[in-house]
């Protein structure tokens, strides 16, 4: 979920990449649909990421 933009576009080129050499019969408009919601999946609309990590800071530690 952090990995940059380029990390991203590169993962999903080698994922595109073997589906297409594994699954022979996917045609290149499947593979392009592929990619293209693998690509949404990695931009979620909302990112909680950043909301999670700031809570988890702001929590006092559980007493023993």
């Amino acid at each position: 979920m952090k990995a940059s933009r380029e990390q991203q576009l590169e993962w999903m080129t080698d994922t595109i990449e073997f589906l297409g050499e594994r699954f022979s019969s996917l045609t290149p408009k499947d593979l392009k649909e592929l990619e293209n919601i693998g690509m949404r999946f990695c931009s979620p609309v909302i990112s909680n990421a950043e909301a999670v990590e700031t809570a988890e800071a702001q929590q006092e530690p559980a007493a023993a």
